[in-house]
């Protein structure tokens, strides 16, 4: 039997700019995360299930004992597309919301991820898809907590959101560093 040593290099560089958070009752510090990345103004970024459960009441409840002015945009569907993407960005700027909270699977996640890229960037949410060989610069986004209440996707702390294009249906996925979230409560 041989072995064969692979050369690596000498250096690399990895960057985990989400702060997780992570324990039995973690979601309790929202609002306290919501104030400490400038949230006056938060877009609780959910479905309709969510939201009338004791967690998203929960919440909506102690942002707004905080001070964080949220309100629950329940508009999110599985596998979510560009036009709920575009409904909901147009509600972020209506609204002058500062900031997202995700709170739900991946889906929400990934739909407040491209939300914040269209509010503040413009275009269609598929002009970002990585299949563009052009792009547009995303060049900013507003600060992002996730709260997963599922486990598996990650979504929580990667730099893409998936979304289905309604013309192709095809799976389109936006990656850019900036789409990070910000922080993620695991609880």
């Amino acid at each position: 039997m041989s072995i064969i040593v692979a050369k690596t290099r000498n250096s690399f560089e990895f960057a985990a700019p989400t702060t997780i958070v992570f324990g039995v009752g973690v979601a309790a510090g929202a609002a306290e995360q919501a104030k400490n990345l400038g949230i006056t103004r938060a877009m609780v970024v959910t479905d309709k299930f969510l939201a009338d459960t004791e967690g998203g009441k929960a919440l909506v409840s102690g942002l707004q004992v905080a001070g964080s002015n949220p309100t629950v945009w329940p508009e999110v569907v599985p596998d979510p597309t560009d036009t709920i993407i575009h409904k909901g960005a147009e509600a972020y700027l209506e609204e002058k919301f500062n900031g997202l909270i995700a709170f739900g699977g991946g889906s929400h996640m990934d739909a407040a991820k491209a939300i914040g890229v269209i509010a503040l960037n413009g275009n269609q949410i598929n002009d970002y898809a990585t299949v563009n060989p052009n792009p547009p610069p995303i060049t900013k986004v507003p600060p992002l907590i996730c709260m997963p209440t599922t486990a598996g996707t990650g979504a929580e702390v990667t730099s893409a959101a998936v979304i289905t294009d309604t013309s192709s249906q095809r799976k389109l996925g936006v990656v850019h560093p900036l789409v990070c979230p910000k922080v993620a409560l695991v609880d």
